[in-house]
């Protein structure tokens, strides 16, 4: 038998099939498989032995394409671990207290497993009724917290390595799906998904990675319910169910899998009506079990919650269902731009972000014709079972429950809400590029990258541009990420008339950097920024309670008390549940305002929630002293002391009561308590050394004010009270060096 023939260039193009790219086809040399086939058809006319060189080359591509496969999805995994690297050294950002660094569920660890299959999704932060289960989400995350208590990065890691496994087995199975066609296309696709900006918000964000182990799970479930159907093997319905109760318990928005499940069984195989349907049995199986340990643990099927303006703008249609489906149509054509074009990205859509749209707007019927069109494309490509079609099928449905079509949600639109669809559009961007790009669709196996770069030159080329702006998109965005006040100075900018985000900018400034900074200068930019992004919240939504109460608490540092009260008062009558901290500042901004019957009366309102708290007995204590009642002074701020000996602030307070009375002595013994209690505390050590001053005892007067100084070098106070100690003492040389110059 002839194994070496070497043929002529005429030879391949007898047989197209085997060989259409000269050699970046596979197999160790396809000339020589080439030359037999050749030889055993025309020369020899023997079918048996071509049969055995065409399984032959069948091997060899099979192999060499396992090959490439495997490295490919190394390259895609570790793509997607650089592209969100910057973000491991991230802290904790918005509903990550809710879920993890203030619940107390997470922060039990692995102990609080059976509280966390047995309760609400934010059932360790707060005790109101909510329609979320999510136990494996939260299960996770207290995993994570008992092995890296309280540090941000852990989870950070956690989160980028989930999405670069999610890389490696999309391309997997996008490659299964698509078999048939050209390696490079699906390839594509995954590259696109993983690299494109509207996902950021899920990774950088610890709490989305609810999202990535939805989708994770989905795949790995209609995975095999395709191979299934392909193989008949009745263990990967087995996988296909149990996978899908994960992604359920993961997130709700997985049920979307029991439409999408029989798609891809009838786009990805030959699989009869029959097939189609069994295979779809496991998707209705785990959604009857996650539905009935749903109804178990919250005592209902759906949410129990208002859906609130401040959440959810569609909701100022109130009973215009009209005004309500038209404004929900233009906000599917936002979520395809944002596909399309992911600039600006935001963390926040709330009221008033989107605005309310009549039938009319002209925003809302380019949308609706751009709907029928993909609608029409996808049900002509239905059954020829075109990719596109697929890609539409596939983005439509998984975007269906938070359309705010078929029922409001507690969201006007959000980016996590395109991770999943945004698959569906890479799929078709990726096939339609193949047409433009007149790229061979025909599946080919080839021997490495270089080979399989070299034959999709335009496509990749073109692939390879998307890409980086996408991925310098990507990476700037996770910038944004790095803490609570970077993302929503930045978000503030780009979508100003979202109440909720200058609510969140301005509650930072007060409420974490205003209460908290030392330096008075400082302290007052931040308090003033503060007040007016609040201030601009409550002008987009006036009854937005929580932004008046801040705003309240921004005006009360400022020491502007008589607009303190006004705010108080507006955010009580807009809170719906107002707890022990709102009655205490009110109390403390009416004290301030002189008006100390109705301070007095918050105070009663906070000790009725919590009679065991310090702080109401502190201020009355503190008030009733303002008043010159010394005696009832002194009994609260006892009972005060009695509740949280680890306070300093009653005994400073007790102290401040004493020196009011003249009693300096008695004053500087619980100066003493204070500041053994909170030795930073400078306030505190400026009063103490008043008192020796007044007592005339200089020298410890002036350890005192130096103690203070030491503490925060920016006290004036204690700076000029050690210059006037040193005056007072004859020491003009010293006194100057504090005073100020005259």
């Amino acid at each position: 038998m002839i194994t070496q023939l070497k043929m002529p260039v005429l030879c391949r193009k007898q047989v197209p099939g085997l060989l259409k790219r000269n050699r970046q086809i596979t197999g160790a040399n396809p000339d020589l498989y080439c030359g037999r086939i050749y030889y055993f058809v025309k020369v020899k006319k023997d079918k048996k032995q071509t049969d055995t060189v065409l399984k032959a080359v069948t091997a060899e591509k099979g192999k060499v394409h396992s090959s490439l496969k495997r490295w490919l999805m190394i390259v895609t995994g570790i793509f997607a671990f650089l592209l969100y690297a910057n973000t491991l050294q991230h802290d904790f950002v918005l509903d990550d207290e809710t879920v993890i660094g203030k619940n107390k569920f997470t922060k039990e660890g692995i102990t609080a497993m059976p509280e966390i299959f047995t309760t609400a999704y934010r059932a360790g932060f707060w005790d109101r009724e909510e329609g979320l289960y999510r136990p494996l989400s939260t299960a996770l995350f207290a995993v994570e917290w008992q092995i890296a208590p309280a540090n941000p990065h852990f989870f950070h890691w956690v989160n980028v390595i989930l999405y670069a496994i999610t890389a490696s087995v999309l391309l997997s199975i996008l490659l299964y799906f698509f078999e048939k066609t050209n390696i490079v296309i699906p390839l594509i696709a995954t590259l696109l998904f993983i690299a494109h900006p509207i996902h950021t918000e899920v990774v950088a964000n610890i709490k989305s990675c609810d999202e990535i182990l939805c989708f994770l799970f989905s795949m790995i479930s209609l995975w095999a319910a395709v191979k299934y159907a392909r193989t008949n093997q009745l263990w990967l319905l087995s996988l296909a169910g149990v996978t899908q109760l994960l992604a359920l318990l993961s997130k709700e928005t997985a049920v979307t899998m029991v439409a999408v499940a029989p798609l891809a069984v009838y786009f990805f195989s030959p699989a009869s009506s029959r097939k189609i349907i069994i295979s779809s049995l496991p998707f209705v199986a785990a959604l009857l079990i996650y539905l009935g340990v749903r109804v178990a643990v919250l005592n209902g099927l759906t949410g129990f919650n208002e859906i609130l303006l401040i959440n959810n703008s569609l909701a100022a249609a109130g009973d215009d269902t009209l005004t309500r489906l038209t404004t929900a149509l233009y906000i599917i054509g936002r979520y395809m731009l944002l596909l399309v074009m992911p600039v600006p990205l935001c963390f926040d859509y709330s009221y008033n972000t989107i605005p309310l749209f009549s039938l009319a707007a002209p925003e809302v019927w380019l949308t609706v014709a751009v709907i029928i069109g993909c609608i029409v494309f996808a049900v002509r490509g239905w059954k020829s079972k075109k990719p596109v079609a697929f890609s539409i099928f596939f983005f439509a449905a998984t975007l269906s429950l938070t359309s705010n079509i078929l029922f409001l949600i507690e969201a006007t639109l959000a980016e996590r809400f395109l991770y999943m669809p945004a698959l569906g559009f890479c799929i078709g961007i990726a096939f339609l590029l193949a047409q433009i790009c007149n790229t061979d669709m025909a599946a080919m196996a080839y021997r490495n990258i270089r080979a399989l770069a070299g034959s999709n030159k335009g496509i990749i080329s073109i692939a390879v541009i998307i890409l980086v702006l996408y991925a310098v998109k990507t990476v700037a965005r996770n910038n944004d990420w790095k803490d609570n006040i970077t993302l929503t100075k930045t978000d503030v900018q780009t979508h100003p008339n979202s109440a909720r985000i200058r609510y969140a900018y301005g509650s930072i400034l007060v409420m974490e950097k205003g209460l908290t900074e030392k330096n008075a200068g400082i302290k007052q930019q931040f308090l003033t920024e503060g007040v007016r992004q609040l201030t601009e919240a409550v002008k987009i939504l006036p009854d937005y309670g929580e932004a008046w109460f801040n705003l309240g608490m921004g005006y009360k540092e400022l020491e502007d008390y008589k607009k303190a009260v006004q705010c108080f008062e507006t955010a009580g009558d807009n809170m719906t549940k107002k707890d022990q901290h709102f009655y205490v500042a009110a109390g403390v901004a009416y004290g301030e305002n002189k008006q100390y019957q109705q301070s007095f009366e918050m105070f009663s309102k906070a000790i009725e929630l919590d009679s065991t708290s310090s702080d109401p007995y502190n201020n009355m204590g503190l008030f009733f002293s303002r008043m010159h009642n010394f005696p009832q002074s002194i009994a609260m701020l006892n009972k005060a002391m009695e509740l949280n000996p680890k306070d300093e602030f009653p005994p400073y307070n007790m102290g401040n009561t004493y020196a009011e009375m003249g009693d300096y002595k008695t004053a500087i013994e619980y100066y003493n308590k204070a500041v053994t209690i909170n030795p930073e505390a400078d306030i505190v050590w400026v009063n103490l050394g008043n008192s020796y001053g007044a007592l005339k005892d200089f020298p410890n007067a002036l350890k005192a004010f130096a103690k203070a100084l030491s503490v925060n070098p920016e006290n004036q106070n204690a700076r000029y009270n050690i210059g006037a100690t040193y005056y007072y003492m004859g020491d003009t040389l010293n006194a100057k060096k504090y005073l100020p110059a005259r």
